[in-house]
């Protein structure tokens, strides 16, 4: 989401200085809007799948990282 927050702003640096019209960052401004909200709630349900523990398997974590800092491997 940063990535996405960031390239907001580009393009409303891009707005302001006349570099693209309104109607076109209108359009980039509803589209940015509905991908923001679709990430947000994806991120809210992962984040309630991990708390209600419904069977969460975490394939990218590394092993190697769990060893050093002690941390158990999900079942």
């Amino acid at each position: 989401m940063a990535s996405l927050a960031e390239n907001y702003s580009q393009i409303f640096a891009l707005l302001h200085s006349n570099d693209i019209d309104e109607v076109w960052f209108k359009n980039y401004d509803d589209k940015h809007y509905c991908l923001e909200n679709k990430l947000i709630n994806l991120n809210k349900a992962l984040v309630e799948k991990l708390k209600n523990d419904d069977n969460w398997k975490n394939d990218n974590k590394v092993k190697e990282l769990n060893e050093i800092y002690g941390l158990k491997e999900a079942s």
